[in-house]
């Protein structure tokens, strides 16, 4: 088999139900909830920051004197405490993968309705690192679950930030996520999804994109499809002696464009044809030629994301 550093990737998105999909890594599995995929800029490396939480979470002061002694009593700020902002500025690969692997931990417990446990593993994820919408997201949904309105609609205000695809695309889950349903009518989340709308996306364009990215190395375009935070699959098949490696996963921004490498010249851009969420590239090849197989994606409306591709190396 020829050994290439080219793409061969697959992004694992935000939307599944609260806690969601077990996310993956090399150890454990992937998937999740919570976040929905990409913002930032193309390159990795631009910031989107939502401080504070408007919903709920306002700061008052209290004062008044009792028996003749007069006393100031400050509120708390908010009710999520010392919870960091949300941002996704770029992150390592090293502090992505912490952050998943106690994602992990929250949602071993969401699952069994351990609301303590439950939220000290995704407050855990979220520390490791701001920018995991999957874990904060989730984070969301255990106080949902568990009758805490005024933090759950804390940490979702986190995400009404201005052009950012990965919030918006949390906003609309929560619309149809069992963990919400009966909020749906509450101000604060009417109020929260104002202006957020859902158009279709081209998924054979998407594909294009990716194709083009791994014949040149370069990410121009993939912005909204790659998420700077979740686990990379990287799935191949070939013909030889390595012949369909177990798959493996990198991390974010950093891991998929080292990943892509300076790209692939001998990839074969083939016709593509798309079958509800996947696309797959067909047609006539050289014998010694490559080919992105399929590329399937996750998300709705505007808000799409890859999840996975399907690289194959083809004959010797």
């Amino acid at each position: 088999m020829r050994n290439r550093g080219g793409l061969a990737l697959a992004v694992a998105v935000l939307v599944g139900g609260c806690g969601g999909k077990k996310e993956d890594t090399e150890a454990s599995g992937i998937g999740g909830t919570g976040s929905a995929g990409g913002s930032g800029s193309a390159s990795g490396s631009g910031s989107v920051v939502a401080s504070g939480s408007a919903s709920g979470s306002g700061s008052a002061a209290a004062s008044g004197s009792a028996s003749g002694g007069a006393g100031v009593a400050a509120a708390d700020a908010s009710p999520l405490g010392d919870l960091p902002p949300l941002s996704l500025a770029e992150a390592d690969e090293e502090t992505i993968k912490k952050s998943v692997d106690l994602n992990n931990v929250g949602y071993a417990a969401h699952k069994k309705k351990d609301w303590p446990a439950a939220e000290a593993g995704y407050i855990d994820a979220v520390k490791a690192d701001p920018g995991n919408l999957r874990a904060r997201f989730n984070l969301a949904c255990v106080y949902s679950s568990s009758d805490q309105a005024d933090k759950a609609f804390a940490v979702l205000s986190q995400f009404k930030v201005p052009d950012c695809r990965a919030c918006d695309a949390v906003l609309l889950k929560a619309k149809t996520d069992h963990e919400w349903k009966a909020r749906l009518t509450d101000p604060r989340f009417v109020a929260l999804q104002d202006g957020i709308t859902a158009e279709k996306t081209d998924l054979k364009q998407a594909t294009k994109a990716l194709i083009k990215a791994a014949r040149k190395g370069k990410v121009d375009g993939l912005e909204p499809y790659i998420h700077p935070r979740n686990p990379i699959k990287i799935t191949s098949i070939a013909w030889g002696p390595q012949d369909n490696a177990a798959p493996t996963y990198v991390y974010g921004w950093p891991g998929f464009v080292a990943h892509i490498g300076k790209g692939n010249g001998d990839i074969d851009e083939l016709d593509i044809t798309c079958t509800k969420t996947c696309c797959s590239s067909h047609g006539q090849r050289g014998d010694s030629s490559d080919v992105v197989e399929k590329v399937c994606f996750e998300g709705g409306g505007d808000v799409v994301f890859v999840s996975s591709i399907e690289y194959d190396f083809g004959p010797i």
